[in-house]
């Protein structure tokens, strides 16, 4: 994706009515946002900007608990 500075919005998003995820630009910053169905809502954001005006932003998720959706 190219870079312009303080850069906001949607890159990727999934969800519904009883909840989702996104991954977004905030300021300049990439952020990653959970909904637990309306319930609890969980944010990870970068520590600081990407200045690069070419990036490769890359989101790994790895289920490390053993409840409903681990495959099993």
């Amino acid at each position: 994706m190219t870079l312009k500075g303080n850069d906001h919005g949607i890159i990727l998003t999934q969800g519904g009515k009883f909840g989702g995820w996104a991954l977004y630009m905030d300021n300049g910053k990439p952020a990653y946002t959970y909904n637990y169905f309306g319930l609890e809502r969980y944010t990870i954001t970068s520590p600081t900007k990407l200045t690069k005006e070419n990036a490769e932003i890359k989101l790994d998720f790895v289920y490390d608990g053993n409840g409903t959706g681990n495959g099993d």
